[in-house]
């Protein structure tokens, strides 16, 4: 898009705020969020309740990519001894702590074999919110450039659980001024540009 999209105005606060607001006042028992050395995370909130959940991780590598910034996390989240993690993008603000709750029920109340994963789905298509489980950890650590969680689930479909859910506004992922555009006209009720 040519502009850090997490800063971006979307409602009464920044675009990448609005999923990582829902993730601190959901069911996960840590929160973290990737950014470069350098990031000030400006775009964060001062506000935040449940502020002893967020926990940064940064990268210092020059360019940063979907396998990078997935094993950066990692890092952090097994530093948290973390038995699983679920991904998410700052991008998709109308993922919901009920989707992210939905998903962490399902691990937790699993008794048989439990999946080594679980992910989201809507229609056909495979798409964060994420949950990965500490077994596959060190798949993640072979991740390289651009590859990201979707490349282990292809590799694991049998071993894992894909929820199925009817909302399309939540699949949002902001990648351009076009969606951007219509999320705000749509949804926040006024054009940003």
């Amino acid at each position: 898009m040519g502009v850090d999209k997490r800063y971006l105005p979307l409602g009464n606060r920044p675009l990448g705020s609005w999923a990582l607001h829902e993730a601190l006042h959901s069911m996960l028992e840590n929160v973290v969020v990737v950014g470069r050395s350098n990031d000030l995370f400006e775009w964060l909130s001062p506000k935040y309740e449940n502020k002893s959940k967020l926990h940064i991780a940064r990268t210092f590598s020059h360019t940063i990519c979907q396998s990078h910034s997935l094993q950066t996390g990692l890092d952090k989240a097994i530093s948290l001894q973390a038995q699983a993690v679920l991904v998410m993008l700052a991008d998709q603000p109308f993922v919901t702590r009920k989707h992210i709750n939905q998903i962490i029920k399902v691990f937790h109340y699993t008794y048989t074999k439990k999946p080594l994963f679980i992910a989201s789905k809507y229609q056909d298509i495979t798409i964060p919110p994420i949950l990965l489980t500490k077994s596959l950890f060190p798949e993640i650590k072979l991740l390289t450039g651009d590859q990201g969680a979707k490349t282990i689930l292809k590799s694991q479909k049998e071993n894992g659980l894909f929820i199925r859910f009817n909302d399309s506004l939540w699949t949002i992922d902001v990648d351009t001024p076009e969606i951007y555009n219509l999320v705000c006209k749509r949804h926040f009720a006024y054009p940003p540009f």
